[in-house]
């Protein structure tokens, strides 16, 4: 099925859903189709497509079945196309400013920028205006279509791209499994290249970040001393194997982009669809939610990768002779559970980055709508990117002495690093150590990152 089959012929569209023309169409052809056409599918949207349209129940739909769904469907899009134009009696195109009429009739909230990712969804032509085919075209196949429905189903698929809070999108094309391989292995081939080029601003951070924690044999004359500041910190690095030095730990942080990925996206979906009352319009905190839900559960599953990153990077030169050994020394040396070291720290910093990124993004995208909205101006993309830009800096600064804390306790069980019994053991030797700034060592190549 193409995206440029007439959606108002019945006879038509069943005819390119039902691929293998056997004269009824199956989930499968449902799937594929909506996959086709780029619409985003849950199972719930499927399970409740199935049940509008399959009247006997047989798990399928006849040509008869699915006419009548087709009829019906196209009379009740139209009445919802109406209310959507109509404003007091008058009729308007359906743009940004119809939409945000209606949002006041439904006594609904929704910024500037969310209803502008509405009419962005369907506007095929980007006029800046929706007629009745895009909009049937896009709604076509939506288990229900009365205005609260359709606003509900734009606003969650606005969701998936406008708060992604660390988390992955919606896999909601449930038959593109192909394609979300090729995505999955096309991400963690730009996710290695993207990490091995900050490589070495990633392991001055870490470096920095131990602090006076890690003993540098031979930094200073006299022997074993503590690391200073970031240019002491780039020498003691150099010094140690030139500029390959600065890639050490790099191995672990590649090797667990693609099962970070893979569970991330496996287990938000399954969070979504568990928490979510109504899966097919999921809120932005039940996203929020199975977000960090999910960011939690990728952690606790790639953390051994985590912790042999860390001990790479600050064990000196022949401590470990890769990952495999490095975790195996762990586990045998010092057990198991220091696999695990800081994973507390680690999710304990999930929920609050993305609480703060979404929180302030939501807000500078509104002050920055309303002064654009005001000038009868849309905001620039320079606009909109200052604002993430903005939202995780201050996320970042709120959640950094988690991280601080969660490489401490990593490299905790080495020889030649301070000891710490726990997260808040750890929090306060270094308050007593080096004050709140401390708790920042590293701050600045963070920021470069």
């Amino acid at each position: 099925m193409s995206s440029n089959v007439p959606l108002d012929n019945a006879k038509m569209v069943f005819s390119h859903i039902d691929a293998d023309n056997d004269g009824h169409i199956s989930r499968l052809e449902i799937q594929r189709a909506f996959a086709l056409l780029k619409l985003p599918m849950s199972n719930h949207t499927l399970d409740s497509l199935m049940t509008a349209a399959d009247h006997n129940g047989d798990g399928r739909i006849d040509f008869t079945e699915f006419e009548a769904f087709h009829m019906a469907r196209i009379k009740e899009l139209q009445v919802a196309y109406d209310f959507f134009l109509s404003e007091g009696g008058n009729y308007q195109p359906l743009s940004t400013s119809a939409l945000r009429d209606v949002v006041k009739r439904l006594n609904l909230k929704a910024s500037d920028s969310e209803i502008r990712g509405m009419i962005q969804l369907m506007d095929r032509n980007s006029d800046g205006v929706v007629t009745f085919e895009e909009f049937r075209d896009y709604l076509l196949l939506l288990p229900a279509v009365n205005p609260r429905a359709v606003f509900d189903y734009w606003r969650s698929q606005v969701h998936v791209d406008d708060a992604e809070f660390a988390s992955p999108k919606d896999s909601v094309v449930q038959g593109a499994y192909s394609d979300g391989v090729v995505r999955l292995g096309s991400g963690a081939l730009a996710g290695a290249v993207s990490r091995t080029s900050t490589a070495p601003i990633d392991r001055l951070k870490t470096i920095m970040q131990m602090g006076g924690a890690m003993a540098i044999p031979g930094a200073q004359s006299g022997g074993a001393a503590r690391v200073g500041g970031m240019m002491d910190s780039i020498r003691f690095i150099y010094a140690e194997g030139g500029a390959r030095a600065f890639y050490r730990g790099n191995g672990a942080n590649v090797m667990k982009i693609a099962p970070e990925t893979g569970m991330k996206f496996l287990a938000y979906d399954w969070f979504k669809e568990t928490i979510a009352q109504d899966p097919t319009n999921v809120t932005v905190w039940e996203r929020f939610a199975a977000g960090g839900m999910a960011g939690a559960t990728s952690q606790f599953a790639i953390y051994p990768l985590e912790i042999a990153k860390t001990r790479l990077s600050v064990s000196p030169p022949g401590t470990y002779s890769g990952v495999g050994h490095c975790i195996g020394s762990i586990a045998r040396f010092e057990g198991l559970k220091n696999l695990y070291a800081g994973l507390g720290a680690s999710v304990m910093g999930i929920i609050p980055y993305a609480g703060v990124d979404l929180a302030m993004n939501s807000i500078l995208k509104e002050v920055v709508s309303e002064h654009y909205s005001q000038k009868n101006e849309e905001p620039g993309v320079a606009a909109l990117l200052g604002c993430g830009m903005a939202s995780s800096t201050t996320a970042m600064l709120a959640t950094y002495p988690l991280g601080l804390i969660r490489t401490r306790l990593q490299a905790g069980g080495m020889k030649g690093t301070v000891q710490y019994n726990g997260f808040f053991d750890c929090f306060t030797k270094i308050l007593q150590a080096d004050g709140p700034r401390g708790l920042y060592k590293g701050l600045v190549p963070n920021a470069m990152k």
